[in-house]
């Protein structure tokens, strides 16, 4: 069973924790000892149990959020499983979706027998009925420039919002991660740790960014310069916004680039939750930060074929197979139908200004 194009973590590679859980778990059982709560279980069942538990993990890893000091149950949200399953649900069909969440269930189960998790189970039933079939992924694949578009329109509302100057503070800063995501589509590990002096600086007329190998997953240099067309938007942010929303703390400057509204760094959840809230009130399906990346490398594809070979070092990939592989859904889709004029406009300013690590 291929329940996404995220290899499913080997159980070898699991957390500590969760070995020995699953291994207390498949016990047999002696005279000595109590059999595991899934020992009677028919080897099919385990196997799909590890499969939907390892592409649960591979998934909060490649999300960088996987804590591999905690217990599984310290783990599972609402919030993670939802997104979880939509990232199943663009590349497979709903039936097989309910699986995968009906087997984390079942793995979560045996490891954690206190815990209750029978909402899971609604929500598989759920995907059972309504989740959409891979053939609809192309329609969760946004437009790079309507996402870039969308958050230029919110700095422009920001700006209009006299009336409530730190709600307009929040929503230019909201804009601003749009659009920067749109442009850069980096990590969310790296969207939350650009630190103004360090991570990013003001180099002349232009923003760049800049990662060492040991905080980038492909453990390799990280560094872009930013979009001319975002200069003045942080020049504005830096400010005029920034400070607006700090002078909500009470502690020290952390130098975060992102401030929440109580004025301390918003962290990868925070900005994790603000992309989800604005996308989903603009589109159909809200996306995740991550699906950002989807979208880049799938324009690129479709609308500028030629530069294809800059998704690379848009992505922060180690090569372009990597990019290919994993994150474009441009096969069978139709240019003329999907993008217009201005994607091109979008993805010629990222072939510029992209600088390849």
């Amino acid at each position: 069973m291929t329940t996404s194009n995220v290899l499913p973590m080997k159980v070898a590679d699991w957390p500590s924790i969760d070995r020995q859980l699953w291994a207390r778990a498949t016990i047999s059982g002696s005279r000595l000892d109590e059999p595991g709560w899934a020992s009677s279980w028919r080897p099919s069942t385990i196997g799909i149990a590890e499969h939907s538990y390892g592409s649960w993990l591979a998934w909060l890893d490649e999300n960088e959020i996987l804590d591999r000091s905690v217990r599984p149950a310290a783990r599972v949200t609402a919030e993670r499983v939802d997104a979880f399953a939509e990232r199943l649900s663009g590349h497979v069909a709903g039936n097989t979706v309910s699986i995968a969440i009906s087997g984390l269930h079942r793995a979560l189960r045996a490891m954690e027998e206190t815990t209750n998790f029978r909402w899971l189970d609604h929500l598989a039933r759920h995907y059972a009925n309504n989740a959409p079939s891979v053939r609809n992924k192309a329609a969760r694949v946004i437009p790079s420039a309507d996402l870039y578009q969308h958050g230029q329109e919110l700095m422009d509302q920001a700006a209009k919002r006299v009336d409530a100057p730190v709600h307009g503070a929040l929503q230019y800063r909201n804009g601003l991660i749009i659009s920067f995501l749109a442009a850069h589509p980096i990590r969310r590990g790296n969207l939350s740790n650009l630190v103004l002096g360090q991570t990013i600086v003001r180099r002349g007329s232009r923003y760049r960014f800049s990662f060492k190998p040991s905080a980038t997953k492909s453990r390799r240099v990280l560094e872009q310069t930013v979009i001319e067309d975002l200069t003045e938007r942080f020049d504005v942010y830096l400010a005029t916004v920034r400070p607006r929303l700090r002078d909500r703390a009470t502690g020290p400057d952390p130098r975060s680039l992102w401030i929440a509204m109580d004025g301390a760094t918003l962290d990868a959840g925070g900005l994790y939750l603000v992309v989800r809230q604005l996308t989903g009130k603009r589109y159909p399906r809200a996306l995740f930060p991550h699906l950002f990346r989807d979208c880049a490398s799938t324009s690129v594809a479709i609308e500028d074929p030629e530069h294809i070979g800059i998704t690379k070092s848009v992505l922060g990939h180690t090569t372009l197979a990597t990019s290919q592989k994993h994150y474009n859904m441009a096969n069978g889709m139709s240019a003329s139908r999907r993008f217009g004029a201005s994607i091109a406009a979008l993805k010629r300013r990222l072939a510029d200004d992209d600088i390849d690590s």
